[in-house]
C-alpha cells in the first residue's frame, strides 16, 4: 500500500467511527436490531424503553488507533515530498555543490514516487507500441530524425523491392553509382522473385524503449560564474579584463 493510500485508508476508517457508534439493547424494549441502529443513526433519534436498556459501547479506542495512524501516515508522507532547497525556499546563499547535495538528499526521498512515475511512462510507451504493431498493417514510410542534415526513411510493412529501390536512390544521390548501373540494379530487383517477399513486418518487430528523463545542470560553472562576479568588484582595474574572459559563457 502507497502512502497517500495509507493517508486515505486511515482518514476514512477514522470518519467512519467518529459517525457510528455501537450499542446494546435491551429485548424488553420490543426494537428490532434494524429499528434501532435506524433510530441511532438519526439525529433526532427516540428509544422508548427504561433506563440501561439501551447501552452506548466506547468504541473510541478504535477511533484513536486510527487517528495516530492517520497521523503517523500524513508525517512519514511530508518526508517524501521535494526538501526546501528542491522547492528554491533555501534562502541561504549556498555555494553549487552544496545545492547539487541538498537536491541529491532530496531525490533519495522522493526516489519511489519517481520510480513509480517512470514504470508508469514505460508501461504508456510499451501499451501505443503494442497498439501500433496491431493496427498499423498497410505500408508506412517513416523518417529517421537522429540526423536533421541527412533525411533517411524506413520502410515498414513493406516489401524487400522497396528497400532495394531506396537504398539505389540513395546511392544514386550520394554519387556511389551512376544512372547505367541504378537501372542494371533495379532490372535484377524485378527478376528476383524473392525480393517480394515481406521486409519489417510491424507485427514481428519489438523495440528498447528509452526514455531521457533529467537533463545534466552545469552546477559547477554556475558555481564558478557566482565566485567570479562576486570577485569583480573588488579586482584591480588592471585584472578586470582577464577575470571576464574566465566566466563561463558555454550553454
Amino acid at each position: 500500500m502507497t502512502l497517500q493510500d495509507e493517508v486515505n485508508k486511515r482518514r476514512s476508517k477514522f470518519l467512519h467511527l467518529v459517525n457510528s457508534r455501537q450499542i446494546r439493547v435491551s429485548p424488553a424494549t420490543g426494537m428490532s436490531p434494524k429499528e434501532a441502529q435506524a433510530q441511532l443513526s438519526a439525529p433526532d433519534g427516540v428509544f422508548v424503553g427504561e433506563q440501561g436498556e439501551v447501552e452506548v459501547l466506547n468504541t473510541g479506542d478504535m477511533a484513536a488507533g486510527h487517528f495516530n495512524l492517520l497521523a503517523e501516515a500524513k508525517q512519514a508522507i511530508q518526508t517524501v515530498g521535494p526538501n526546501a532547497t528542491m522547492q528554491g525556499k533555501s534562502g541561504q546563499d549556498q555555494s553549487g555543490r552544496a545545492i547539487l547535495a541538498l537536491q541529491q538528499g532530496g531525490m533519495t526521498e522522493m526516489a519511489p514516487l519517481l520510480d513509480a512515475l517512470r514504470h508508469f511512462n514505460i508501461r504508456v510507451y510499451r501499451a501505443i507500441w503494442n497498439r501500433i504493431r496491431q493496427y498499423w498493417t498497410g505500408e508506412r514510410w517513416v523518417r529517421v530524425t537522429d540526423d536533421e542534415k541527412n533525411m533517411r526513411f524506413v520502410g515498414l510493412n513493406t516489401t524487400k523491392a522497396n528497400l532495394a529501390a531506396m537504398k539505389l536512390k540513395d546511392a544514386l544521390k550520394a554519387g556511389q553509382i551512376d544512372q547505367q548501373q541504378a537501372q542494371q540494379f533495379a532490372m535484377q530487383v524485378q527478376a528476383d522473385p524473392s525480393m517480394m517477399e515481406p521486409a519489417n513486418a510491424i507485427a514481428e518487430l519489438d523495440v528498447d524503449i528509452e526514455i531521457d528523463e533529467v537533463q545534466d545542470m552545469p552546477t559547477l560553472q554556475m558555481e564558478q560564474f557566482d565566485q567570479l562576479t562576486n570577485m569583480i568588484p573588488s579586482a584591480p582595474q588592471p585584472y578586470i579584463p582577464f577575470m571576464f574572459r574566465l566566466l563561463p559563457t558555454e550553454t
